[in-house]
């Protein structure tokens, strides 16, 4: 067995992800880096940014790939409410996103996120995808999810001033949680919606609408303040952290299956860990290392057990029934 086509992709994913959170950290929190501190970003012009940004990117590539200038609106009853479903589910994701890492950080998030989506994702490949997985990958889900428990040992930060409330641990502690259970569903939904032959880019612009017209709305009724420099910013940050990955997940999931995904969202949370303490001044000294540690080593072996061992296993017999052959 070689190495899937779609592991590149899923990586890249996990990558582009913890880019995105670090980023909407630094946002959201106006948290120095090298460069400074800078003016916070409301939640709510974060989120309105990000939702128009995968709009319009989802019609320009269908735009270039077909010509077409409006997208197909014939759907049937059950594809109606999947659309419905599957909007929604996306708004509650990066509401939960976006308000969790305000008040946590995005590395405690993560932990909490990805350590958890794992199993979750596992569970909605079984029950609404069909997939049949091996207990093996149902292990290294809860290896993920013991990760998850020692990394709550975490001290709790001081209070974070987001967008003029101030902002729970446990409640970002609680939207962390809940944002894999609809990050789960949501994935499900995209996976059938791939498998039906709906393009990633079709994909996505059907997924988007709604949420990008909930938070207009949210958008108009609170008016927070947004410079065009903030503007510009999310834009990017919204490009290269939300569309791209979405786009890069449906490509892989023409070529891969729900439960091989899972395996890699353990890859999330460390690269948030690798990247927030790099940019943000004092955030290295504000987790306690040791269950950052041995988070980390958990999530990291769980991602090992499930993907890198099969491969080199399946190889190894391979390359032992090609000697065998030739014998």
């Amino acid at each position: 067995m070689s190495r899937s086509p779609a592991g590149g992709l899923f990586l890249l994913f996990c990558l582009l992800l913890a880019l995105r959170d670090t980023f909407t950290q630094i946002l959201l929190t106006g948290s120095a880096t090298n460069g400074g501190a800078r003016a916070q970003v409301a939640p709510v012009s974060m989120l309105f940014v990000y939702c128009w940004t995968a709009v319009a990117l989802a019609w320009f590539f269908r735009f270039v790939r077909t010509g077409a200038m409006l997208p197909r609106v014939r759907m049937d009853r059950r594809q109606a409410a999947r659309f419905v479903k599957l909007g929604i589910a996306t708004w509650g994701v990066y509401a939960a996103t976006i308000w969790g890492i305000g008040m946590v950080g995005a590395p405690v998030f993560n932990i909490v996120d990805y350590g958890a989506m794992p199993i979750m994702t596992m569970a909605a490949a079984t029950l609404l995808v069909r997939e049949r997985l091996s207990l093996r990958s149902y292990g290294c889900g809860l290896l993920g999810v013991i990760g998850v428990v020692l990394l709550l040992t975490v001290e709790p930060a001081t209070s974070r001033e987001l967008g003029g409330v101030t902002a729970s641990w446990t409640l970002g502690v609680v939207l962390a949680l809940l944002s894999p259970i609809l990050t789960a569903y949501s994935s499900a939904l995209q996976k059938q919606q791939v498998a039906e032959g709906l393009h990633p880019d079709e994909v996505l612009l059907y997924r988007f609408p709604i949420p990008a017209l909930l938070m207009t709305t949210w958008f108009i009724a609170t008016q927070p303040m947004l410079t065009w420099s903030q503007t510009a910013a999310l834009v990017l940050v919204g490009a290269a952290g939300l569309f791209l990955p979405l786009l890069l997940l449906c490509f892989g999931f023409m070529r891969a299956s729900l439960g091989q995904f899972a395996s890699y969202l353990f890859l999330i949370p460390v690269f948030t860990l690798v990247m927030v303490p790099a940019v943000v001044v004092g955030e290295w000294e504000r987790l306690m290392h040791w269950q950052i540690a041995v988070g980390s080593l958990l999530l990291l072996g769980s991602y090992v057990t499930a993907e890198v061992l099969p491969r080199a296993t399946s190889t190894r017999r391979e390359q032992t029934g090609a000697d065998g052959s030739r014998r």
